[in-house]
């Protein structure tokens, strides 16, 4: 594909909190083609033609401040949110292609009236090692806000599915795009994501040419641990964001419901969705089988098909096993553990199970 086939373009983003993306409010949910977005980021366009005007001012000094048309909301279960600006030139100066190195930004900021520095995402992967195995090779969104992890996880968050990108109507296999579950996914072959304009992904024959057990080929320090959800600040990841009746849509969803803005309210409320706990969600994508998910259950403490409030407190659903578990991987895969530590039999030269 030409990469300046399209307009030139610059975003300024909101996401909120910066210890794990919800985005909740973000107003993402507008109604139109294939409508219902949750769970994405405040994009603004200073090059849409109202910069300078009311809510894009130029300040005179080569700096600009642009207004956010929506309002942090209250009560986020973090203080802190991302700026962040990405985009890439688009222009044909002679008919050949040419690729533009484009660099994206990210910084954190307090959520007060005092502002002032906030709170980093934390991160447990590398761009650097992304580009160990991919170089200059891995071409994705026109080629910008590829650079940084940071800046990925503020869409690839744990509340984003692809439900709007997928076919008019369609809902089976609605896939996660949180970026733990997304990338153990893919280099696992085992998901089809639909992308931008409603493009098919298919990973299912792609060949990892790594040892899949290697989490250090991507993971930074012992980042590949489970996490206590006691101090772990981050949240279950949806795998199914429609809601399947409500006093909003009191119609079961089916393959052929349209995409209308009433539905679109149901995608809005993320309460309503259905959730896998944060070790399950990414453990899960590579062990995928039966018995993988009925361990992560019993005695694991998972939860595989959970509600979530907008503050992060996880609601069982009818028919759920253990509605009082919680997961305590750590017990036996945590860090030094004499049962099956996740850093022994993840190693490369541990035979893979």
């Amino acid at each position: 594909t030409d990469p300046w086939g399209g307009s030139a373009r610059l975003a300024v983003m909101l996401a909120w909190p910066s210890n794990d993306y919800t985005n909740v409010d973000t107003g993402s949910t507008a109604a139109g083609f294939r409508p219902g977005s949750p769970a994405q980021n405040v994009s603004m366009d200073p090059l849409g033609g109202n910069c300078p005007g009311d809510d894009c001012i130029d300040n005179g000094n080569n700096t600009y401040t642009i207004t956010s048309p929506v309002a942090v909301p209250s009560g986020l279960t973090g203080g802190s949110l991302a700026a962040a600006l990405e985009g890439h030139p688009a222009e044909d100066f002679n008919g050949d292609t040419l690729r533009v190195p484009v660099t994206g930004a990210v910084a954190y900021y307090a959520i007060s009236e005092a502002g002032g520095a906030g709170e980093a995402r934390e991160l447990g992967v590398s761009i650097e090692k992304c580009a160990s195995c991919h170089g200059g090779l891995l071409s994705l969104h026109g080629n910008n806000r590829t650079n940084s992890i940071a800046l990925c996880v503020t869409c690839h968050n744990a509340n984003a599915t692809d439900i709007r990108a997928r076919a008019e109507g369609g809902i089976q296999g609605e896939q996660s795009i949180d970026f733990k579950a997304m990338i153990h996914g893919i280099h696992a072959a085992n998901v089809v994501i639909y992308g931008f304009g409603g493009g098919e992904h298919d990973y299912t024959e792609v060949t990892y040419p790594g040892e899949l057990n290697n989490c250090a080929a991507c993971h930074v320090g012992g980042s590949y641990y489970p996490t206590d959800p006691e101090t772990d600040p981050r949240i279950a990841t949806t795998f199914i964001s429609d809601n399947f009746g409500n006093d909003d849509f009191p119609e079961e969803v089916t393959p052929t419901t349209p995409r209308t803005p009433e539905r679109a309210l149901t995608l809005a409320n993320q309460e309503d969705d259905l959730n896998r706990t944060a070790n399950a969600a990414a453990c899960l994508q590579c062990h995928n089988s039966e018995w993988a998910a009925s361990h992560a259950l019993i005695p694991g403490g998972a939860k595989l098909s959970v509600k979530q409030t907008d503050d992060g407190m996880l609601l069982p659903v009818p028919g759920d096993p253990n509605p009082s578990a919680v997961e305590v991987c750590t017990l036996c895969h945590g860090e030094g553990s004499n049962v099956e530590d996740v850093g022994v039999v993840h190693a490369p030269w541990f035979p893979l199970q």
